[in-house]
């Protein structure tokens, strides 16, 4: 996906083994909000990684969830952002088999 002028859009979603889904609740710079549903019981991991480059990382976060099928539970994730804010990003957001990837376009 893509965020540019406060609009999230994502866009080449393509077909996973995962027992987890995530819906994307709020975002904004720094912050996002996720729903997140699994198939089976079981505790997941909610991983979010911030990065400018291959070589250049920015802060991440991770929760640990204990879901139950078909509930959905509300994360929130933090992440740090270039200091030169001019500069776009990338998060990468991983739980189970399902990931997202967002470019913050500058």
């Amino acid at each position: 996906g893509m965020y540019k002028d406060g609009v999230l859009n994502i866009s080449h979603i393509y077909a996973a083994e995962s027992k987890v889904k995530i819906n994307v609740v709020y975002f904004e710079e720094g912050k996002i909000i996720l729903d997140v549903t699994s198939s089976t019981d079981g505790e997941f991991k909610v991983n979010l990684d911030s990065k400018i480059s291959s070589d250049n990382l920015l802060e991440g976060d991770m929760k640990k969830l204990n879901l139950h099928a078909g509930e959905a539970q509300t994360v929130e994730l933090t992440f740090g952002k270039p200091h030169n804010n001019s500069w776009d990003y990338y998060l990468t957001i991983a739980a189970d088999n399902t990931k997202l990837y967002i470019r913050i376009d500058k």
